[in-house]
């Protein structure tokens, strides 16, 4: 049997807008959090990753809250360790023909879910994505979740 490769011995975390959003706008006390998943991303024994929808929201809450320039610096440093991923049309009829009741929690799950080989789902709003096939924590929970699965 051959050996894994460095990138599957490490999770592969999905990291749902308002983590990311904790971290672009410094949003306390869950900042902390969120800065120790990229804390982790850096050191090389996470990976992340968020979906295209994601990177556009981020901007457009981050520039209002700030400005323009300053959202998109946020956006290029979080690139550097964050890989995006797409939301195929597949990923939204998914998520508009399930339970979801956050039809944007559809699309991001059903996203995540495509893009195979995530170990969990990063979340504030974790009760919105029960019926996920993922794991699914917040950053704040994450160091214990990875230890007990």
């Amino acid at each position: 049997m051959a050996a894994l490769s460095e990138t599957q011995k490490v999770p592969r975390l999905f990291l749902d807008t308002n983590i990311l959003v904790d971290l672009l706008a410094e949003r306390h006390p869950h900042f902390e959090p969120a800065l120790a998943l990229m804390r982790g991303a850096r050191s090389g024994s996470l990976r992340l990753c968020t979906s295209a929808l994601s990177v556009t929201t981020c901007w457009y809450l981050v520039s209002r809250q700030r400005d323009n320039a300053t959202a998109l610096d946020a956006i290029r440093a979080m690139l550097r360790f964050v890989e995006v991923i797409p939301v195929s049309e597949r990923a939204v009829l998914q998520a508009v023909q399930s339970d979801f009741r956050d039809f944007e929690d559809g699309v991001q799950y059903f996203a995540a879910l495509e893009a195979g080989d995530t170990a969990f789902i990063i979340t504030r709003n974790v009760r919105d994505f029960r019926q996920s096939v993922i794991p699914v924590c917040s950053a704040r929970d994450y160091p214990e979740a990875a230890t007990t699965r």
